[in-house]
């Protein structure tokens, strides 16, 4: 069953209510306090990432709640970058995701859909956003104006594509940060890299399992960085499936970072 945006005159009460004290942990968030985002059991989501051709004005997700009870959930769009190893999420105007709220009932789903605002553009690069999907409490209505908790928050990559023949490029190192050695990752390309299933390699070939299944991302003209074992500095090779495309990748020394 798909639900229609929120109109009943029934629950209108409510969700003016949710909207008013919404605010405040929307403020939260643009802050920047992303670093605990998670996929709880009680929200599916699909598909778990959005990539839109320079053709394509718009995209579905499906949005099903498989909680017992009905919920509460918020949808916001976020410009994605990365910064000196660091996840950075910022209001932006490009896309847009309707409906911005959404009342589903148990078992129920509900389609939202990420837009263009600015029409499709040809760019160089590409795109890269978070659609964070936050689930808010029922007792909210309740809590006053210092509300700021909710139940649970997923994170949805979205892409807007660049070019046909976008890819990443990346170079990859060893450096120390804080006094840990850490992977270095600088991707030179003009698309993300998405990361799964990481091992490393000695001189000999000899691969160690590191990372099982999904290691994380790098966008285009960032570099970002993942905290390794002691025993990893001896490693000379990092294998690792880029974008679904196993890749080995020779790993250089770099000069200490803070």
């Amino acid at each position: 069953m798909f639900l229609t945006p929120l109109t009943s005159t029934s629950i209108s009460q409510s969700l003016a209510r949710v909207l008013q004290l919404v605010l405040l942990w929307t403020m939260a968030l643009s802050l920047g306090l992303f670093s605990a985002l998670t996929q709880a059991g009680s929200l599916s989501v699909s598909p778990v990432l959005l990539s839109m051709t320079q053709a394509q004005n718009n995209r579905t997700i499906t949005l099903r709640n498989t909680a017992a009870t009905e919920g509460y959930y918020q949808l916001q769009l976020f410009a994605w970058s990365q910064e000196d190893g660091e996840t950075r999420l910022v209001p932006q105007e490009s896309l847009i995701v309707t409906p911005p709220l959404a009342l589903i009932a148990p078992g129920a789903s509900q389609l939202a859909r990420v837009v263009r605002a600015d029409g499709n553009t040809a760019t160089d690069t590409e795109g890269s956003y978070r659609l964070i999907i936050s689930e808010i409490p029922h007792d909210l209505l309740e809590q006053g104006d210092a509300a700021v908790n909710v139940l649970l928050r997923v994170s949805v990559p979205v892409f807007t594509q660049g070019p046909a023949d976008a890819a990443p490029r990346l170079q990859a190192s060893v450096t120390t940060r804080e006094g840990n050695p850490h992977l270095r990752l600088e991707n030179h390309g003009n698309s993300h890299a998405r990361l799964t299933d990481a091992s490393l390699a000695d001189s000999q070939g000899q691969l160690t399992p590191w990372r099982a299944g999904l290691m994380g991302y790098v966008l285009p003209g960032s570099v970002f960085y993942w905290p390794l074992p002691d025993t990893a500095t001896t490693a000379t090779q990092l294998s690792v499936s880029i974008n679904g495309t196993a890749t080995m990748l020779a790993l250089t020394p770099s000069e200490q970072t803070p």
